[in-house]
């Protein structure tokens, strides 16, 4: 009964993110969204501003400015992220999952009670995405000082080619941890902007708790 109730979270969290990060790829994201707003404390001062606003405060220039990523840190890993990936979080009994999706690159977090084995999810995986579509081979990855083992699946689907790497995190609190990165990959097979800037910012910054 566990494995059904994971293989259900699990095509609901992958479902999702393949229709719409193809559909995405394929139009460019115009929408504009509201500009953050900062209370910056200058020698107890305080100045409300806008992103991207400048401050002339005894002489000196204070340039407000937003970062281009936002931190992940749950479970048993944190890292950063590019901030045009939206951020979705699941619980079910035995499984907690995060999903930060982009347009054509979304990574995907998952934390299991109890032991699930690599090549069985990922068999569970392939069997979701159609064996006939899929073509697997193993997938050795460093993040930061981490090395991590895992497996790749070569995805044709809907007319479009994306990969799946997963890799199983070692951690000692009893769990099954395992971090996934999806690409949809270009027109020549090449790997997705998105994926190389996203995992470039992940492997600068990603620990194990």
């Amino acid at each position: 009964m566990k494995r059904l109730t994971v293989k259900k979270a699990l095509l609901c969290l992958l479902t999702l993110p393949i229709l719409a990060g193809n559909l995405l790829a394929q139009s460019e994201q115009t929408s504009n969204q509201p500009l953050l707003r900062f209370d910056v404390f200058v020698n107890g001062v305080q100045f409300s501003v806008m992103e991207g606003d400048t401050l002339l405060h005894n002489n000196d220039t204070i340039v407000v400015k937003a970062s281009n990523y936002l931190s992940f840190d749950f479970g048993a890993v944190s890292f950063d992220y590019p901030k045009q990936l939206a951020f979705e979080h699941s619980e079910n009994t035995g499984l907690r999952s995060w999903t930060l999706d982009g347009s054509t690159f979304v990574i995907m977090y998952f934390e299991f009670s109890v032991t699930i084995d690599l090549d069985e999810f990922v068999k569970d995986l392939m069997t979701d995405f159609g064996d006939e579509n899929c073509e697997l081979s193993k997938k050795n990855l460093k993040l930061g000082a981490t090395g991590l083992s895992g497996r790749r699946i070569d995805v044709t689907i809907l007319g479009s080619a994306l990969t799946f790497d997963i890799y199983h995190i070692k951690t000692r609190d009893f769990k099954t941890h395992f971090i996934a990165f999806q690409d949809s990959k270009n027109d020549d097979g090449s790997d997705s902007a998105e994926s190389l800037e996203a995992l470039e910012i992940i492997n600068n910054t990603f620990k194990v708790k």
